[in-house]
């Protein structure tokens, strides 16, 4: 059974997800894949936490079956509703919670962007469980969006258990069980030009999750009153992508 705090978190923020802070950065973290022979175009990959698409639009056609996990049927209603993108390539729904997934080494390649809880060691090891050769994971080192949050919580008192940036677990774990690894650093700048209610929908959004049933909408439009003009939002933010990837220890 999925975890139901979490999938219901998810098909809440499905309309409102963008991937807009993260700009070039998945593109440029595609290629990179590529070009250290991490995947291949010969690859089946699983991609856990698929959410929308976006690396799945970028991946599927460069690989020769994407499997594309996620919690949130919702999401994956999205990533498939990309019929003309996704034509021609041999890509796969799985609806599955990844807390709850038995792996098999059934795919060459496993990979995970921005996928919550994956800094723990149970999730670690379900990736090297699911692939043959190695694992990447994308995940924030410094986030715009953050801030936001931080500050709504601050003017609320409220506890959001924000995400841990910029930790060294993945690193520290790799470290501790042997593996051959490497991170990259990916900065990006986005210019975020967006509508006052979507980053307001999307914060009420994640602190109803939290618990929390204060005035969200207020303090947001507070906070980004500089920032907004007729109702937009225009801000500059400067945003750290990482790329963790290892190779699968060989029985």
């Amino acid at each position: 059974m999925a975890n139901e705090c979490d999938t219901e978190f998810w098909e809440g923020m499905s309309d409102v997800y963008s991937a807009d802070d993260q700009a070039d950065a998945p593109q440029r973290i595609v290629d990179r894949l590529f070009d250290t022979g991490s995947i291949t175009g010969s690859d089946c990959v699983l991609e856990v936490g698929a959410g929308p698409g976006t690396y799945s639009l970028l991946l599927a056609h460069r690989v020769r079956i994407l499997v594309c996990m996620d919690s949130s049927e919702t999401m994956l209603d999205r990533l498939f509703a990309n019929r003309e993108v996704l034509e021609g390539c041999r890509v796969e729904r799985f609806h599955q919670d990844w807390a709850t997934y038995e792996p098999r080494k059934g795919y060459d390649f496993c990979f995970a962007s921005l996928l919550p809880r994956s800094a723990s060691g149970s999730s670690m090891e379900r990736m090297e469980g699911a692939a043959r050769r190695g694992c990447a994971i994308v995940c924030w080192e410094s986030r715009w969006g953050d801030t936001l949050t931080g500050e709504v919580s601050r003017r609320l008192g409220t506890d959001t258990r924000l995400p841990v940036r910029g930790s060294t677990f993945y690193e520290d774990w790799l470290s501790d069980h042997h593996r051959d690894f490497h991170i990259e650093r990916f900065p990006t700048t986005a210019y975020r030009t967006v509508p006052l209610q979507q980053l307001v929908d999307s914060e009420v959004t994640r602190f109803r999750m939290y618990g929390v049933e204060g005035d969200v909408a207020g303090a947001v439009t507070d906070i980004l009153a500089p920032d907004t003009e007729d109702g937009v939002v225009r801000v500059k933010a400067e945003n750290v992508l990482r790329l963790v990837r290892w190779e699968c220890p060989q029985a």
